[in-house]
Formats: structure tokens, C-alpha cells, sequence
């Protein structure tokens, strides 16, 4: 949560507690779930700056120990936490996972709109990942599921609109990455030219029309 190294001493704990604390994170979250956050953060600080807490913990790491059980109120800033510590597939998931019955929010509340923002965020980030590492039809299934929910929950319009335009320059590198696989996996292919059929009708052609730039990002050179 503090994003140390398991060997700091102390005071480089104190240090990052600070920067932490300085460093809020996107405009948008409710005053709660910031409260919560600055509370998880002090505690992770309290308990590894106490060496018979610290000794326990690392002791029951060792041991296997995975996770951390948090309160339900303190849920959004767990996620959120671990959204900044880089790992956005499992805060997209959990959060998509607290939106649905029987853990549903209740209509309009902070807290439902705390987990719509964190799953419009960290769909985002985890897409993003999924592109470094080349894996793009993955990262189009992440956008596709975000929008989704955005939808679904009739929030963040703002955001559907990234993640729409995020799923519009992909369509290209999605399609190679499904025609591209090994030859016995038909699906894939059968799909991406399904998807390259789609984009050159859209486009009026493969030479394309006026507006063909706007579709997958594409100019005819490209």
C-alpha cells in the first residue's frame, strides 16, 4: 500500500507516508473515500514502523498469508490503493465485482459512484498494460467491458467517450493480433476478419472516404 521495499528502515517508511499523503489522487472521488485512503496509509506506516507488528506480518508473508480483509467502508480506497500500486486488472475486476448484486450500492450514494470512477480509471490503466505487452485484443475486451458498466450505471459520460475513442485507435492492432495467431485457432481469425470487413465498410473502401482518418485512427497511407 506504501509502496516501499520490504528492507526500509523507519524513517524512509515516514517519508513515504508523507508523499503519499501529499499526493492525492484524481479529482473526482468523494471526501470519504480520500479520508479512508490517508487511513489505510497511516496504519500500513503504523504497523511497519512497530517492529513487534512489523515482525508479525512479515512472518505471516512468509508464511503465505495473501490480501488484506478491509472493512466495507474502507472498500474504495483499498481499490484505489491498489490502483496506485500498479495493479489495475485487479482493482478493475474487484470494482466491477462490488457494483453487482448482491454487493449493489445503493442508487446515487458516494459509494457507488466512488467504485463507477475507480472501474472507469483502472479499465483504462489495465487496457494500457495490456497494449505495452502487445496483447491488444485483450486490452479491447477490457475497454468493451468497461463501457459496458459505464453504460450500465449511466455515469461518467467523459469517460465512456476515452474509452470508446481508446476502443476506436485499437480496432487496427486488435485485428492483427487476431489474424496473426497460430493457424489452428479459426475463431480468432474468423473474427478478425470479421472486424477488418467491419472497418474497411466503415471506412467506404480500402482507399477510404472524407472521413476515414476518424475511423481506427487511419489515414490511407496507414
Amino acid at each position: 500500500l506504501l509502496g516501499v521495499s520490504p528492507s526500509v528502515e523507519a524513517d524512509g517508511i515516514l517519508r513515504a507516508l508523507q508523499l503519499r499523503l501529499d499526493k492525492s489522487p484524481q479529482d473526482g472521488f468523494t471526501q470519504e473515500a480520500l479520508i479512508h485512503r490517508a487511513e489505510l496509509l497511516r496504519l500500513s506506516a503504523d504497523l511497519l514502523t512497530n517492529q513487534k507488528l512489523r515482525e508479525e506480518y512479515e512472518s505471516a508473508l512468509l508464511s503465505g498469508a495473501v490480501g488484506l480483509e478491509l472493512s466495507s467502508k474502507r472498500e474504495v480506497a483499498g481499490l484505489l490503493l491498489l490502483l496506485e500500486a500498479d495493479s489495475p486488472f485487479e482493482a478493475f475486476k474487484l470494482s466491477c465485482k462490488a457494483l453487482k448484486p448482491p454487493q449493489t450500492p445503493a442508487l446515487g450514494s458516494g459509494r457507488e459512484a466512488d467504485l463507477t470512477l475507480v472501474a472507469a480509471l483502472s479499465c483504462r490503466a489495465a487496457a494500457i498494460h495490456e497494449q505495452n505487452d502487445r496483447h491488444f485484443e485483450t486490452a479491447a475486451q477490457l475497454l468493451g467491458e468497461g463501457l459496458q458498466l459505464l453504460q450500465r450505471m449511466g455515469k461518467l459520460p467523459e469517460y465512456r467517450e476515452i474509452l470508446e475513442k481508446d476502443l476506436k485507435t485499437l480496432m487496427p492492432y486488435r485485428i492483427l493480433d487476431l489474424v496473426s495467431r497460430d493457424i489452428g485457432d479459426q475463431l480468432s481469425h474468423q473474427e478478425g476478419l470479421r472486424l477488418f470487413d467491419d472497418l474497411v465498410v466503415k471506412r467506404g473502401g480500402l482507399e477510404g472516404g472524407k472521413d476515414s482518418n476518424n475511423i481506427g485512427e487511419l489515414n490511407q497511407n496507414d
